[in-house]
């Protein structure tokens, strides 16, 4: 059975590839050349790039300077058969390889920095009294954890025992569900 990627020519040239002369060529680079719309007239090489930008800015959305654009990538662009290819299949593998190095299954709970998963969106939805100076509610959808801005980076339990797990005065919120 053959593969797309078995399909595609090893020998692609052209403004597209030469404009890209790194080896190993960065999501950086690429917006850098994206801005600066170094393809000139040529409105095939535009749609190749606003191609791969759209692929790398919104279906596998990096850090800029962390992520490398595979050749695959380009070869997929410059062929035409990127409409073909699994994206959605690869931008899942990279969230859960990310997810995989955070959060760290021990035994029965899925812990992000020591803190059970499903208890921290408790947290954040249901205790009234939760410390703006820890997060931020910015949305109301589903999943809910995405609901929720963190500020500081690791709250512990002795700073929750301080406050919000305290009995005096802290009553629990009731929370809307959505059918």
């Amino acid at each position: 059975m053959r593969t797309i990627l078995s399909l595609i020519p090893k020998n692609q040239t052209g403004l597209f590839f030469s404009i890209l002369e790194s080896k190993k060529p960065s999501k950086c680079q690429l917006v850098e050349k994206f801005d600066n719309k170094v393809w000139g007239d040529n409105e095939d090489d535009a749609v190749k790039f606003a191609i791969l930008f759209y692929i790398y800015s919104f279906i596998i959305s990096e850090e800029p300077t962390t992520i490398v654009i595979d050749r695959k990538d380009f070869d997929l662009v410059e062929s035409g058969r990127y409409i073909d290819y699994p994206w959605g299949k690869k931008a899942f593998d990279l969230l859960i390889l990310h997810l995989h190095t955070k959060i760290k299954h021990d035994g029965k709970y899925f812990r992000l920095f020591g803190f059970p998963l499903a208890l921290q969106v408790w947290f954040y939805e249901c205790c009234s009294n939760f410390d703006e100076e820890i997060t931020v509610k910015v949305c109301d959808h589903i999943p809910r954890i995405l609901n929720w801005k963190t500020k500081k980076d690791f709250p512990r339990l002795s700073y929750f025992a301080k406050g919000m797990f305290r009995d005096d005065n802290n009553p629990v919120r009731t929370v809307q569900l959505y059918v």
